[in-house]
């Protein structure tokens, strides 16, 4: 992977493993919203992934899906 076209030249990224929250949370889509929310909450973090009975990921829940 090249540079983004947004980071000046000679600027080094950090990677998604070094910023990335492990263990990961995660929730099934028929989670309540308040629940999510508190996970969040509890463990400092910003959003969620959702994922099926077979830990297929069918999306995110975050902060900000929260709040709109």
């Amino acid at each position: 992977m090249g540079r983004s076209q947004s980071q000046p030249a000679g600027h080094v990224a950090a990677t998604a493993g070094e910023i990335m929250s492990a263990p990961v949370h995660t929730v099934f889509p028929d989670v309540p919203v308040g629940d999510i929310a508190e996970l969040l909450r509890s463990e400092g973090i910003s959003g969620v992934p959702v994922i099926d009975a077979a830990g297929t990921l069918l999306g995110l829940v975050s902060e900000f899906d929260l709040l709109a």
